[in-house]
């Protein structure tokens, strides 16, 4: 059978990298941008949300628990330096470090989104850890905060392949296209759900969309490569 790849941390060892000496570098490089991406994101709906319910709005250091105030509460500093850091843990593959740092960035969270972000992370590094079960917790619980929030549904959709779960890689990854379109690593994910549910060509047509997405991810070629020789 056919092993096809949904792990958003997974680099090709010597073996596999065919030739392509500098995957490691890309892998690291995809994942900051990834995580910059995300939360870059979650701060642009923040504000697109209060502009076009308020009109004009004052970025302030207060927002009202009511809800019906269009200041915003700009990231502190120190949530931003220990996101950073945890980051750059996670890149270098320090797994356990960026867990225990991700558990404290929650004490330092002060909005929904931001308290999104510091339980994405929790469950990224406790997906790395293996702890599959504590990382369907909090990726569920920053989707529960921040619904239209794409990442955790990519490694969410890791776990299902995991399990075998053709089905729920299918509904995870549909969702996540559905929040970001051009987000390659959701195409990837319904691809491989499409290879479990045995429906070949649709599979094939996702990976291609992941490679038009993001030429340079060995993942995407790789999987390409195994779908269209299967």
């Amino acid at each position: 059978m056919t092993t096809y790849i949904s792990d958003p941390t997974y680099t090709p060892n010597q073996n596999e990298n065919d030739g392509q000496k500098h995957g490691l570098i890309i892998a690291l490089i995809a994942i900051q941008l990834f995580s910059v991406v995300a939360t870059l994101v979650v701060y642009v709906l923040i504000i697109t949300k209060n502009r076009s319910r308020f009109g004009n709005f004052t970025i302030d250091n207060t927002t009202s628990k009511s809800g019906y105030t269009a200041k915003v509460a700009p990231p502190s500093t120190t949530f931003i330096s220990k996101s950073n850091q945890i980051k750059l843990d996670y890149s270098q593959g320090n797994y356990d470090k960026a867990d225990s740092a991700a558990t404290q960035l929650l004490a330092f969270a002060k909005t929904d989104d931001e308290r999104a972000i510091a339980y994405y992370w929790q469950g990224l590094t406790s997906y790395s850890l293996k702890k599959y079960n504590d990382s369907e917790i909090y990726l569920n619980q920053a989707l529960a905060l921040n619904p239209k929030y794409a990442a955790p549904y990519v490694t969410l959709g890791s776990i299902s392949q995991l399990r075998q779960d053709g089905q729920k890689m299918l509904e995870y990854s549909t969702k996540c296209i559905s929040i970001d379109p051009k987000y390659a690593w959701c195409h990837n994910n319904l691809g491989i759900g499409y290879m479990m549910t045995n429906q070949k060509e649709k599979g094939i047509e996702e990976f291609r969309e992941a490679v038009k997405l993001d030429p340079t991810q060995y993942v995407f070629n790789e999987n390409l490569k195994r779908a269209l020789s299967q």
